[in-house]
Order: structure tokens, then C-alpha cells, then sequence
């Protein structure tokens, strides 16, 4: 039984992954219907090719990428007690 409800689970992760990747390719192409693919989300500017051809669903350029996940670091803390990391 306890194999069934990991498969299951394993089976659901998944799917959701799936939608959320599907949901990614919806916007990508709507941006591309809108002429706005390949232009950050952030900052307007191109993206690259580079980064496309590696990310083709990629909505920001490296340096906005780059920005956003250097303040999640920053605004990362570490409880050491429960190895439990949280947000600010």
C-alpha cells in the first residue's frame, strides 16, 4: 500500500510540474503572438539568443535573473535548530 501511495504521489508531482510547464509554453507563445518574445519582463531589454536557445521559455534576461536571485539569497534565512529555510 505504502508503494501505491508513492507512485501515486510521484505520478501527481508529476503532473502538476507538467501543467505548470504547460502554463510557461501558453505565455511563451502568447508573448510571441504579441511580438513582445525575447524582451525581459523585467527591464524590456533582449533577452539573447543564447539564453533562448538554452531557455526557450525564459521571460527574463540573465542580468534581471541574475538580480532577482541574488535578493532571495539575501532574504534567505537559515533556522539551524530545524535546518529549515525561510523567506523574508
Amino acid at each position: 500500500m505504502a508503494s501505491s501511495q508513492s507512485g501515486l504521489a510521484m505520478a501527481l508531482e508529476a503532473n502538476h510540474r507538467d501543467r505548470l510547464k504547460l502554463a510557461k509554453i501558453d505565455r511563451a507563445l502568447d508573448r510571441v503572438e504579441r511580438r513582445e518574445y525575447g524582451y525581459c519582463e523585467l527591464t524590456g531589454e533582449e533577452i539573447g539568443l543564447k539564453r533562448l536557445v538554452a531557455q526557450p521559455l525564459a521571460t527574463l534576461c540573465i542580468e534581471a535573473q541574475e538580480m532577482i536571485e541574488t535578493r532571495m539569497r539575501s532574504h534567505r534565512v537559515v533556522r539551524p535548530e530545524k535546518k529549515q529555510t525561510i523567506f523574508l
